[in-house]
């Protein structure tokens, strides 16, 4: 059965038989780079990987897989509008530290070399710095363990150019830190011994 639907004396859908067709509507309802997407909505996805290692044994902040050709950084395409935010997803894989008593490693996300958080004026009173996220690699007597993290942040550039994220880290004390594999490194097909992955993704929702 054929047939048509109206409105205002338009056709806007026709059938024939089992096919339906669009008439007369912008775009037919597909997607093109000129489509503006409500707020909330994704509009993009960029992710980048680190397969690497990468230790540092100081308080000074390292750009996570700096020096080697995946570095955990991603440049987001030119933003929809200068109202976009960027939800950011960090997933270090395993961290591990060296030596026999508690240590901590601080994690911060910048935006073109720039600390970014929601810190208060509280989380820098003193001596005290702010950072995105922190870890701490309990006590053993070997270094053979680690565990993973993940941690987040929405950030509001107001900027319709294109950003530069990247995670970095510090470690304390002189206590060696390590991304992707415990310190200790362990020749071992079990647990111990095996190796991971941290990634970065970048998420821009339309505002």
């Amino acid at each position: 059965m054929a047939g048509t639907i109206k409105l205002d004396g338009t056709t806007f859908l026709s059938k024939s038989g089992s096919d339906f067709t669009l008439n007369n509507i912008a775009n037919h309802g597909t997607i093109t780079s000129a489509t503006t997407f409500p707020a909330g909505h994704i509009v993009d996805i960029k992710t980048a990987v680190y397969r690497g290692v990468q230790t540092t044994s100081t308080s000074t902040y390292t750009q996570i897989g700096y020096g080697e050709h995946d570095v955990l950084e991603v440049t987001t395409a030119t933003p929809q509008s200068s109202s976009s935010k960027f939800f950011l997803v960090a997933s270090i894989g395993c961290i591990g530290q060296s030596g026999s008593s508690t240590g901590t490693l601080a994690f911060k996300f910048t935006r073109g070399g720039t600390f970014i958080s929601e810190s208060g004026s509280d989380h820098t009173s003193g001596s005290r710095i702010a950072t995105s996220a922190r870890y701490a690699v309990a006590s053993y007597s070997d270094q053979n363990h680690g565990g993973g993290m993940s941690f987040s942040y929405l950030d509001s550039p107001a900027s319709a150019s294109a950003s530069v994220y990247s995670i970095l880290y510090n470690t304390q004390n002189s206590r060696e830190g390590t991304i992707n594999r415990a310190s200790g490194y362990l020749d071992d097909a079990l647990t111990y011994g095996s190796l991971t992955a941290s990634s970065l993704t970048v998420f821009e929702i339309a505002g």
